[in-house]
């Protein structure tokens, strides 16, 4: 179930704010409330520096300084008593409440993203959404840590001063005032364009960050192609981008504080040759020229404030970039009344499917396919022909355009999209595994399996044996996707992973292609065996792996051209006995 703040789109920086805070609202009050002690600190030191020079200048017994002024030195011990203790309030609940809140935003986003449609990571770079999520954990805990320790103090300690001397000079009272609502509209001004700059410069980064996880996922294939210079030289160009972006971003940022620089220096030089000029002329005493000119430290602490706002208007756009992957809602959803996908026979139905890739040509048009439960179904046909896009759809990784898909008679988009994928065991031609143990990559397939049942796996899918020769045998890494292994390895883990999860309807996807023809053979076997009452889909470039196949589905551009067993695909003469004229060596040509 998504927070109700994601119903309405686009989702702000302020929105998402607001509920990271919402979770926590005792422990936001408290940073809140203990934050302000530094504003009082700040704020009461120039008055309480007037009060004890007056207390001082108007004391003719120095002995008698503290027994005559007992209260007031009480009292300001008290209340800096509490001060300190506010302050190291709030840093324990702020070393206890930030970390937690980071981890809570990574998890959300994560949560949110990895319901993201198969073609949205086909679209984007893994690296780029992964540093979105990190980055927009970071970036919010910074503008909440910044608004609560030093915005809204500051902007305490400006009322409090500004009241402390309007009693003292209500005319240098009001020109802060008048200097403060100019320094804030020129902050105002700039603040727009540097949250562009800054997003674009997020872009930028992420961009950047995605391209430098893609050469290092593929850094092997580099060195193979002896592409060490190419690489560097393709990274060099790419940051230049974001070099451009983080410089007009900066550049915009030093004009701005030069700006305010200028603002304040003008106010400072004025309010101290003001004060001295009104003390000379006896509008003011002593003590409010020291609390005048106290008070500049205000002055400092509202320019680096600015300057603050400026950078939190950078961190917003940098926000705004990461909050793009909850702007984007999910293309595949469960329907609202979605049911869990029951499955006893296996039965797959095309009912009038038409499909079409982002409003291209249509692959599949008013397609009626009909496999029974408990089939062995093969696919054949070129590279490109649709035979993964088939098995996709029955997976649910895109949507049809119309029509309906029923396993068993249900609907598979009023179905749980979790229920449907966990009755399909699926291995693809190109596994991907986990850098983790092999046990947790077999085990995958079935989290609470036992390790007898998954070293029973393993040797079923031909892969026990070269497991036991591993250092650390079943809590070997298998390396980041696998990396370790080999790819004839890879592959029988991926089987190992699928046998585990023993579903009514098992799908191959060239499954056994990079194995020797020994070990091919042997695991076919063991497959169909295991396969035995269970709905088996078979993708295969090797067409004699489909002899044993109740029928033979052939593909070409993108539909299915033909359908039968061998014998009456071969009887008939057309593409098939084509391509089992045109294979070489038990494949067909790519």
């Amino acid at each position: 179930m998504l927070p109700k703040f994601l119903n309405n789109r686009p989702v702000s920086v302020i929105r998402f704010i607001f509920f990271c805070l919402a979770k926590r609202k005792l422990t936001s009050c408290l940073l809140f409330l203990t934050s302000l002690a530094w504003a009082l600190h700040e704020s009461l030191l120039p008055y309480f520096t007037k009060l004890l020079t007056e207390i001082i200048i108007n004391t003719h017994d120095k002995e008698s300084l503290f027994t005559d002024n007992k209260n007031f030195f009480l009292s300001t011990l008290v209340i800096y008593l509490f001060i300190e203790s506010s302050y190291r309030t709030y840093e324990f609940i702020s070393s206890r409440t930030y970390p937690k809140m980071c981890a809570e935003i990574r998890q959300f986003m994560f949560e949110y993203t990895i319901y993201h449609s198969h073609q949205y990571y086909l679209d984007n770079y893994s690296g780029n959404v992964a540093n979105k999520i990190n980055q927009l954990a970071e970036k919010t805990k910074l503008i909440i840590e910044n608004i609560l320790s030093m915005i809204i103090p500051i902007f305490l300690m400006v009322i409090i001063s500004m009241i402390m001397l309007f009693f003292s000079s209500p005319w240098f009272s009001l020109f802060l005032a008048v200097w403060l609502v100019i320094h804030l509209i020129i902050t105002y001004l700039f603040s727009a364009k540097t949250q562009e700059l800054s997003q674009n410069h997020a872009i930028e980064l992420n961009k950047l960050n995605g391209k430098l996880i893609d050469i290092l996922s593929n850094i092997n294939m580099m060195r193979i192609f002896a592409r060490e210079r190419h690489e560097a030289l393709y990274y060099k160009n790419n940051q230049h981008q974001e070099v451009q972006a983080h410089l007009k971003a900066t550049i915009y940022g030093a004009i701005l504080s030069l700006i305010l620089g200028i603002n304040t220096t003008i106010y400072i030089i004025l309010t101290v040759l003001g004060s001295i000029v009104a003390w000379q002329k006896g509008y003011i005493e002593i003590g409010d020229v020291i609390l005048i000119n106290g008070s500049l430290y205000i002055v400092g602490l509202i320019w680096h404030c600015s300057r603050y706002l400026v950078i939190i208007q950078g961190w917003i756009g940098n926000c705004k970039e990461s909050l793009a992957i909850l702007n984007q809602p999910h293309q595949i959803t469960d329907d609202l009344a979605a049911k869990t996908l029951t499955v006893n026979l296996g039965r797959i139905e095309f009912k009038n499917v038409t499909f079409s890739y982002k409003h291209n040509k249509n692959l599949f048009e008013k397609r009626n396919i009909l496999i029974e439960g408990g089939s062995k179904v093969g696919l054949v046909g070129f590279s490109g022909s649709g035979k993964t896009t088939f098995i996709n759809l029955i997976l649910r990784l895109f949507e049809i355009s119309s029509g309906q898909i029923l396993i068993d008679g249900q609907d598979i988009k009023k179905v749980s999209q979790e229920s449907l994928r966990e009755n399909i065991s699926y291995i693809p031609q190109d596994p991907n595994l986990y850098h983790r143990s092999i046990k947790e990559n077999i085990a995958y397939g079935k989290l609470e399996a036992s390790l007898e049942e998954i070293i029973q796996a393993a040797d079923n899918a031909k892969a026990q044996q070269f497991i036991e020769g591993l250092p650390a045998k079943y809590h070997t890494l298998a390396g980041e996707r696998g990396s370790k292994l080999s790819g004839g390895q890879r592959q029988r883990i991926a089987i190992a992973r699928a046998i585990i999860k023993n579903t009514k309807i098992m799908i191959f996807d060239e499954a056994t292609s990079a194995l020797d023809s020994v070990t091919e053979q042997a695991i076919q076997q063991n497959l169909i065996d295991l396969a035995n009452h269970k709905t088996l889909l078979v993708i295969a470039h090797r067409l004699s792996t489909l002899l044993s196949m109740d029928r033979i589905l052939v593909f070409h551009n993108g539909d299915i051209i033909e359908d039968g067993t061998h014998e009456e695909l071969i009887k008939i003469k057309g593409h098939y006995y084509k391509l089992w004229q045109m294979q070489s060596g038990g494949f067909l040509p790519g």
